[in-house]
């Protein structure tokens, strides 16, 4: 797979159990490498042999942006910088995708009919208008849920009821950061980078953004799909594609509406 002994050799500081654990790893399923990886890293550090196998692994099970800040952090490590350049030669020699494919924008199907607004939307205009003008800290709160809720929402991570709560309130810091069991990635680091940059994925999460634009414009939330509306979410965008727009535009609005009320509840 890889040619640097940087790379393919498991570090000698390894203890001799951890280095029969490595060797075993393809007996293993995708989940259990994953949390191998993870453990030894939190254990022995960013050792470019770990961090890249784990991004591999990341962009096999579908996590492109988990995968690309993993690459990342292999450049910004201060021992790896000193390495030969094939080891970075063979680390964006194409290894993994950072981005899904795209479709283009004339074979979308576009509404050709203006809907007739969701009930209540005027209320919720109001509403929005009223805490953003009497609370300073509510939109920066209701931002901060955006960003947690639109990375859940890909898979990116999952973290725990009470974590977003902290989130929201406090904003994002590696010390509250709490992983559910099954959430793919346990690296507070990661977490919090992607956090901070919503815009590393080119898709969903861009896509939302940009959307909210128009939204914000008129004096609306920005878009905000929680977990618990996922189903609902996907199941809008197929209709969507097939030209029916009416549950994406109720789904966007019910998002609203949740996450205002969530967020107030915290302030």
């Amino acid at each position: 797979m890889f040619t640097s002994p940087h790379l393919r050799t498991i570090p000698t500081i390894f203890s001799s159990e951890d280095r029969a654990r490595l060797k075993s790893a393809v007996m293993l399923r995708p989940h259990q490498v994953t949390i191998l990886y993870e453990n030894l890293l939190s254990r022995y550090g960013d050792f470019p042999y770990l961090l890249v196998r784990l991004a591999q692994l990341r962009a096999a099970m579908g996590s492109p942006v988990l995968s690309a800040a993993l690459f990342s952090k292999v450049s910004e490590n201060k021992a790896s910088r000193r390495l030969h350049f094939v080891v970075f030669s063979e680390i964006s020699a194409g290894l993994v995708q950072y981005h899904q494919s795209w479709k283009q924008t004339e074979e979308h199907n576009f509404p050709r009919q203006i809907h007739a607004p969701p009930s209540g939307y005027e209320q919720v205009k109001e509403e929005w208008s009223s805490l953003v003008k009497d609370n300073s800290e509510f939109l920066a709160k209701y931002l901060r849920h955006v960003a947690v809720e639109t990375n859940i929402i890909e898979d990116t991570f999952l973290l725990t009821t009470e974590c977003l709560h902290n989130i929201i309130r406090d904003g994002v810091s590696p010390a509250i950061i709490v992983t559910e069991y099954d959430s793919e990635t346990h690296d507070r680091d990661i977490i919090k980078s992607i956090l901070n940059d919503t815009l590393e994925d080119g898709n969903g999460r861009l896509s939302r953004i940009m959307a909210s634009i128009p939204l914000i414009q008129a004096g609306y939330p920005p878009i905000a799909i929680s977990m618990i509306r996922r189903p609902m979410y996907y199941q809008a965008i197929n209709e969507a594609y097939d030209g029916n727009h009416s549950l994406f535009i109720q789904c966007i609005f019910e998002g609203m509406k949740a996450t205002m009320d969530t967020v107030r509840g915290l302030l």
